[in-house]
């Protein structure tokens, strides 16, 4: 399966919403972040972030809290599903360019994939600007003295070109 083509060709179909988040995501956020989690509240979560990803199918930050459900439920199989179609979409924007400038900036079509990436990679953004109007720079938290990069461009045309379809239509 091509995620190159699952992935960005998303961003071509009626319900892509790059600014847009979830009609569960409060209620998702209520439950991790109000209480102790029980058993319970895992299979509400599964339920829920699974309803997020029936409109987001490709919202990696959802994707990863479903595998942690899925790990706590003790239901691997899923897990492991998860964990791959994760892997590929990782790959898919880590293979769209190397982030080192603007012109070889990873592409993504949700600017909280940015952070995803970051994830990946273990760094965290001090700061974000934007940069002729097509890339985001983020700037490290800890610049990387090892590779030598002070933080990573990521082009945002996709989800800005949908978000300046919405404003003219």
């Amino acid at each position: 399966m091509d995620y190159r083509f699952l992935y960005y060709g998303y961003a071509k179909q009626h319900s892509y919403k790059p600014y847009g988040t979830s009609k569960h995501a409060e209620e998702i956020q209520k439950i991790l972040f109000n209480k102790e989690l029980k058993n319970d509240d895992y299979l509400l979560l599964e339920e829920k972030i699974a309803m997020s990803l029936t409109d987001d199918p490709f919202d990696l930050k959802m994707i990863v809290r479903l595998i942690n459900v899925y790990k706590y439920l003790k239901k691997e199989d899923l897990a492991e599903k998860l964990i791959y179609k994760h892997n590929m979409l990782i790959d898919t924007i880590l293979g769209s360019g190397d982030g080192l400038s603007c012109e070889t900036a990873f592409q993504v079509i949700n600017v909280s994939d940015e952070y995803e990436i970051l994830n990946v990679f273990g760094f965290q953004s001090k700061s974000q600007a934007m940069i002729d109007g097509t890339c985001d720079f983020l700037t490290l938290e800890d610049p990387n003295k090892e590779i030598g990069i002070d933080g990573i461009y990521f082009n945002i045309e996709i989800p800005f070109k949908k978000l300046y379809e919405n404003t003219v239509n």
